[in-house]
């Protein structure tokens, strides 16, 4: 027995533990997780009496290791510190900007291009480098959006679901759970004795440096806006707003009064939430008339719209709420830009184009070919196509902010297919994203070449990419590259030889998450609806 679970650990820890950036010191904090996970497990599996007898009299301390370990598992290793004065480039002259659009699909883009498309997007295609972008499974916004700002595998960034497990009371994160092992069981037995609980992703669960983190210095500070697992908001060499700063959405998702009150943590530095409170924009605000550019429905009934009790996937529900948002953070990343360094390196993110697409794109005149009610494409079925001219123009607007010396990347996540399995039982199809279809990139700049490209770029190569554009080499344990074919700046010998690792990034705890955990409850309920998680 002791050979087999010395064999078992060597073959389950050692690995994830290199792999994951740690190494021994990962492995001596989190063994006493896996050691009492494993046997439970295996002791608990054989059924005999003996055993069983063994096993429950080992539980008791193998949730006590669990709950141990867990708090140790947070405390990662800082990141590693930038290469030295001799491994790092001159960088690009003027400012990088990195803008996500969550849900801009290649194919999706291709009808809607054929289709007529708008001026707005001729502009970009006509002065930028574009085409498909290839992403990874699990096909999950949080896991892909890290992934874009790390340039590491889910598995090394450790961000894996829209979930993760976390020991009560410490907000602190717990290490990657795995899989079989009977570990779902201990864990939400765990769970039920009140050890650990289950909640959505934040900031916390991330364990690799993202691109502004390794490239944000006092000579090129870092302005973030709205990206994936960002709240609580950690502390850069610039300015972050995060995902948390529109709250209106989890508000109203979690069934509370009022989404104008914002949770702690929003911010970094924390004073930046006040300056920037008057340009956050509320449903509410959406006016009818703004609803009816969007969607053909009767007045008096768009009149009333942010009224309306929330449904998950709803068109009416989601519309202004995607509205205003996408509205608050193009506010938002126009004021950093406006106020930042002409050197700076910028992250925004906008999400209405994949609310949207989850409610309607089933309706859309973009996909005649859904057999869809035909009352419900007379009131949606032109709200995609309009949706994206509103989506193309915030990016134009936010280009043009940067000015003609900025090296921009607009990419996205992921595109939308039809799903086998649904989720919300409607009698029509589904749109969904199970099976990575791909998403979309464009790249402009000073010596950028505009015109379509059709070579294997993937998610994986942003980060490089920006690293190389600030003048850092990318690391061996990245598996994309720098679009040295695009950016010509990017092919410099200082930039061909990789550094080992970036390391980890301090996971260290924040105070104050009592508002935001009232969201929590109903969320997992949304999400389990949704079949994201058992």
């Amino acid at each position: 027995l002791l050979l087999a679970l010395a064999g078992v650990l060597l073959a389950v820890f050692v690995p994830m533990a290199l792999r994951g950036g740690g190494g021994t010191a990962q492995l001596a904090r989190e063994a006493p997780l896996w050691l009492g996970l494993v046997l439970a497990a295996r002791w608990a599996a054989k059924g005999g009496r003996l055993l069983r007898g063994l096993a429950g009299s080992l539980f008791p301390p193998a949730i006590l290791a669990l709950a141990l370990a867990a708090p140790l598992s947070g405390l990662r290793p800082h990141a590693a510190p930038p290469p030295g004065a001799a491994q790092v480039a001159a960088g690009h002259s003027g400012p990088i900007v990195v803008i996500g659009v969550d849900g801009l699909g290649w194919e999706m883009l291709e009808r809607w291009r054929n289709s007529g498309g708008s001026a707005d997007f001729d502009w970009l295609a006509s002065r930028a480098a574009w085409g498909p972008l290839a992403t990874v499974e699990p096909t999950r916004s949080p896991v892909i959006w890290t992934t874009i700002a790390t340039g590491r595998t889910p598995e090394d960034h450790g961000v894996l679901e829209f979930t993760s497990w976390r020991v009560s009371h410490l907000g602190r994160s717990l290490a990657t759970i795995p899989r079989g092992l009977g570990a779902v069981y201990w864990m939400n037995l765990a769970q039920a004795l009140g050890l650990v609980r289950l909640g959505p992703v934040t900031s916390q669960d991330v364990r690799c440096p993202r691109f502004w983190e390794i490239a944000g210095t006092a000579e090129r500070p870092a302005a973030v806006a709205g990206w994936w697992c960002t709240w609580p908001a950690s502390p850069v060499e610039g300015r972050l707003v995060s995902d948390k700063f529109y709250f209106w959405r989890d508000a109203r998702r979690a069934g509370l009064s009022d989404g104008g009150s914002l949770p702690p943590g929003v911010a970094y530095p924390p004073e930046l939430a006040g300056k920037l409170a008057e340009l956050r924009v509320p449903p509410e605000a959406m006016s009818a008339e703004e609803v009816l550019r969007l969607i053909d429905i009767p007045e008096e009934e768009a009149a009333t719209l942010a009224g309306r009790p929330y449904r998950h996937h709803d068109v009416l529900s989601e519309l202004p709420l995607a509205y205003t948002m996408d509205r608050t953070w193009e506010n938002v990343a126009r004021e950093l830009l406006a106020t930042g360094s002409p050197r700076g390196i910028y992250a925004f993110y906008l999400r209405g184009v994949d609310l949207l697409s989850h409610s309607a794109l089933a309706f859309s005149d973009l996909y005649p070919e859904i057999d869809s009610p035909a009352d419900l494409r007379r009131r949606y079925g032109g709200l995609i196509s309009r949706y994206l001219s509103l989506t193309f123009a915030r990016v134009r607007r936010l280009i043009e902010a940067a000015g003609p010396d900025a090296a921009v990347l607009v990419v996205s996540d992921h595109g939308f297919e039809v799903i086998e399995h649904k989720r919300h039982g409607d009698p029509w199809p589904e749109f969904g994203h199970d099976h990575a279809p791909p998403g979309v990139f464009f790249a402009l700049g000073p010596g950028v070449a505009p015109g379509p490209r059709r070579p294997t770029i993937s998610v994986y190569d942003i980060a490089p990419t920006v690293l190389g554009l600030a003048g850092y080499p990318a690391a061996e344990d990245m598996p994309g590259r720098p679009l040295t074919e695009i950016f010509g700046e990017l092919d410099r010998s200082e930039l061909r030889s990789r550094i080992a690792s970036y390391g980890q990034r301090s996971r260290a705890g924040a105070a104050g998450f009592d508002r935001a955990r009232e969201a929590e409850g109903r969320e997992l309920e949304l999400l389990r609806s949704l079949g994201y998680i058992d």
